[in-house]
């Protein structure tokens, strides 16, 4: 594949694929109009942005690079291996795994679901943002606050923090996660499994949880 470096554009559009590519130091990926990229490596201070008709298959998005998904633009599979990926209103982003050192950032009108977050991988839920389906392993945090909504997280030994203005519903809390819920968060249909815990601080809500054998409810 091709190596993008400091002050080095590759556009991809209208039915072109590019396989392999590496971007580094300032180098630039665009991909839109019916352009696909697989397997692109973006090491610090690449840019991969994906717009309106572009698809990004497999990018891995090492520490300090940055994958853009815009409106009417998919990254799909995407690993963030200390990198950062941000999705606006309209673009979408499917199935990331986010390991130590990433963050995925959700704004409003995006389309995101299936995350997978490792030990040190966050994700983070700006204004109106929503999210279906994250797996939040041990030493992961998912963030939901301002006007912020997540919709069947699974907390596998991780942390869901739910702050001033965030709500989640039907998370599921296994052994070893905790869903924290601060003032001004509401949960609902929470469930609590074994091992599972849930802490509503004051000025926070729970609504309709269920507290299976040996899970906790902390108010």
């Amino acid at each position: 594949g091709a190596t993008i470096n400091s002050s080095g554009t590759q556009t991809i559009y209208s039915a072109g694929i590019a396989s392999g590519a590496t971007i580094s130091g300032g180098g630039i990926q665009n991909i839109s109009g019916g352009g696909s990229a697989v397997a692109t490596i973006v090491n610090s201070a690449g840019t991969e942005n994906i717009s309106s008709g572009g698809t990004a298959l497999s990018t891995t998005v090492n520490t300090s690079g940055i994958q853009y998904v815009s409106l009417g633009g998919l990254a799909s599979s995407a690993t963030l291996s200390g990198g950062t990926q941000s999705i606006s209103s309209g673009g979408t982003a499917l199935n990331t795994q986010i390991a130590s050192g990433g963050d995925q950032i959700v704004n409003g009108g995006a389309i995101v679901s299936g995350a997978n977050l490792l030990s040190g991988g966050t994700q983070g839920l700006q204004s109106g943002a929503s999210v279906t389906s994250t797996t939040v392993n041990t030493g992961a945090t998912q963030a939901v606050g301002n006007a912020g909504l997540a919709i069947s997280s699974i907390l596998s030994g991780g942390v869901q923090n739910i702050t001033s203005g965030g709500s989640a519903t039907a998370t599921i809390i296994s052994s070893g996660g905790s869903q924290q819920i601060l003032s001004g968060g509401y949960a609902s249909a929470t469930v609590i499994n074994s091992g599972g815990v849930e802490n509503i601080s004051s000025g926070g809500i729970a609504s309709g949880a269920t507290i299976n054998s040996s899970g906790t409810p902390t108010i």
